[in-house]
């Protein structure tokens, strides 16, 4: 799913987003490094099954709300940066505010507080509370999104609590995942049906780019080099 900003929960990596209660410390320069250097290999059918599986439980827990967030690029968002405060409106009522950290031509972060934010979609409303931060680089480009927000699904009337922790790498969302000997980037690759474990996923890990093609959570992962894990 190629998206401009949304929100999706995933499991806490470590404590780089930050541990405890209330709003997470995140080292934004030490996901990047995580999101552009993995540090795993995927070298079974069990690293497949694991990785493929902590990314539909991912999908599955997060919605596709938009965040509201603007560029952080001053040259094209018109930005000051140093904590310029940018309201914008919810279009289902309430407010979200947003806080510029820091904004270069490199990248930058921010914050953003939502307060009864309503968002529609169709017969459903999401009212969204919490604060999330997010940060943009340029070199690789993506976005890096960490917080905890609860949204209040209505009908029915239920409430979650999303817990931040993706990139967008290229409008494509991404998770890094564990497998046995360290890390790895996953993404969908065309379709995914995340309810099904069905369709394509792109699984990078530190030697090689892997596409996967999956059927009700069997299949196989092929690399450039044609090697290839039927799981």
């Amino acid at each position: 799913m190629k998206i401009s900003h949304g929100i999706f929960s995933l499991a806490i990596v470590g404590c780089i987003w930050g541990c405890g209660s209330g709003s997470p410390s995140t080292d934004f320069d030490a996901l990047h490094a995580l999101y552009t250097s993995p540090t795993g290999t995927l070298g079974s059918p069990a690293d497949v099954k694991s990785a493929t599986s902590q990314f539909s439980t991912s999908e599955r827990q997060g919605g596709g709300l938009p965040l509201g967030a603007q560029s952080l690029h001053p040259s094209t968002a018109g930005i000051r940066p140093q904590d310029v405060t940018v309201n914008v409106s919810c279009p289902g009522g309430g407010s979200l505010n947003e806080t510029i950290a820091s904004s270069s031509s490199t990248g930058g972060q921010a914050s953003i507080d939502y307060s009864n934010c309503v968002y529609d979609s169709g017969s459903i409303s999401d009212t969204i509370n919490g604060t999330m931060s997010y940060a943009e680089y340029t070199s690789p480009a993506m976005e890096l999104f960490s917080g905890s927000l609860t949204v209040t699904a209505t009908p029915p009337g239920t409430t979650e609590t999303v817990n931040l922790n993706f990139a967008l790498v290229d409008g494509v969302m991404t998770f890094s995942v564990s497998v046995a000997d360290g890390t790895v980037l996953v993404s969908e690759d065309g379709s995914w049906d995340p309810t099904t474990d069905t369709g394509m996923l792109t699984i990078t890990d530190r030697t090689a780019t892997w596409t996967c093609t999956l059927d009700h959570g069997k299949g196989s992962c092929v690399s450039p080099g044609h090697a290839k894990i039927v799981f």
